[in-house]
C-alpha cells in the first residue's frame, strides 16, 4: 500500500467507528502515515474528551467589549465614512480659512518683536515649503488647478480622519 492509498482509505473511512484495520499494516512502517492514523484517532474521539475552553468573566468582558468597538466600524461603515467625510471637510475650511487670514492677521496683531524672534524658527520651514507653494500657484492658473487640489486635499483629510477614527475605536465607542 502507498501513502497516497492510505490517506485516500483514511479520508474515505467512515467518521463514526473504527478505523479500517488495513490501516494498521502501513502505518507500522511508515512515519509519516503513522502520524496521520493517531491524529485522525484523537480527532474521531476529541468530542468524547474535550471540554468547552472557558475564560475567567473579565476576560470574556474585555474580549467582547473590544469585539463590539471593533463591530462597530463594520455594522456602520456608511454612518462612520459620512462623520469622517464631515469631520475632514470641516478641518480643510477650518485649514483654508486658517492659510488665507493668519499670515494677515499674524502682521497686524503681533508686535514686531515676537516676528523677529520666531523668523529664525519660520524661515527654515518657509523655505522649504516654498517649491510646494510655487508649484502650487503653477496648478492653481489651470482651470482644473483649484478643483484638483481641493480634491486632493479632502482626499487626505479623510484618509487621516478615517484612519484615526478605526485606529482608536474607544474614543469613539460611547456614541
Amino acid at each position: 500500500m502507498t501513502c497516497e492509498e492510505f490517506l485516500r482509505i483514511l479520508d474515505e473511512a467512515p467518521e463514526a467507528g473504527p478505523l479500517p484495520p488495513s490501516l494498521a499494516g502501513h502505518a507500522a512502517t511508515c512515519a509519516a502515515c503513522s502520524l496521520a492514523l493517531r491524529t485522525e484517532g484523537l480527532l474521531r474521539t476529541a468530542h468524547d474528551w474535550a471540554e468547552r475552553p472557558s475564560l475567567p468573566v473579565e476576560r470574556r468582558a474585555h474580549v467582547l467589549a473590544a469585539a463590539r468597538m471593533r463591530g462597530m466600524f463594520l455594522a456602520r461603515p456608511g454612518q462612520v465614512l459620512e462623520e469622517a467625510g464631515v469631520t475632514a471637510a470641516v478641518l480643510l475650511a477650518a485649514l483654508a480659512i486658517a492659510w488665507i487670514v493668519f499670515p494677515s492677521l499674524a502682521e497686524r496683531v503681533l508686535p514686531p518683536a515676537a516676528v523677529e524672534w520666531a523668523a529664525p524658527l519660520t524661515d527654515p520651514v518657509l523655505r522649504w515649503l516654498q517649491p510646494v507653494a510655487s508649484q502650487v500657484r503653477a496648478m492653481l492658473s489651470e482651470t482644473w488647478g483649484a478643483p484638483l487640489l481641493g480634491l486632493t486635499a479632502f482626499a487626505v483629510v479623510l484618509s487621516a480622519v478615517f484612519c484615526f477614527r478605526v485606529l482608536s475605536p474607544a474614543r469613539f465607542a460611547a456614541r
